[in-house]
């Protein structure tokens, strides 16, 4: 997907591509390279560990909400919102 902006000598990336890869990584849609580059981010910047936490939390507590209450979105809006994700990675990398 944005495997070529990441070679094997480019794992630093900056906070913004990091903020890219939590939400990727959300959705098991990151590569080995992006989660090793996306590890080494978190490993020195505590901003962005920040956010990787908030995400999880956030993620946990709708997967929560929607096991409580049985929401679910259908199969076309998850692949709307498939599609919209991956428009908006297009266009910021």
């Amino acid at each position: 997907m944005h495997d070529e902006k990441l070679t094997p000598n480019k794992l630093w990336i900056n906070c913004k591509q990091a903020t890219q890869f939590v939400v990727m990584h959300e959705f098991g849609q990151l590569q080995i390279k992006q989660r090793m580059a996306l590890w080494i981010h978190l490993l020195i910047c505590k901003f962005c560990r920040l956010f990787n936490s908030q995400s999880k939390a956030i993620n946990i507590a709708l997967k929560k909400n929607e096991s409580e209450k049985n929401l679910s979105l259908s199969s076309e809006k998850k692949e709307e919102l498939s599609h919209l994700i991956n428009e908006l990675q297009r266009k910021h990398v």
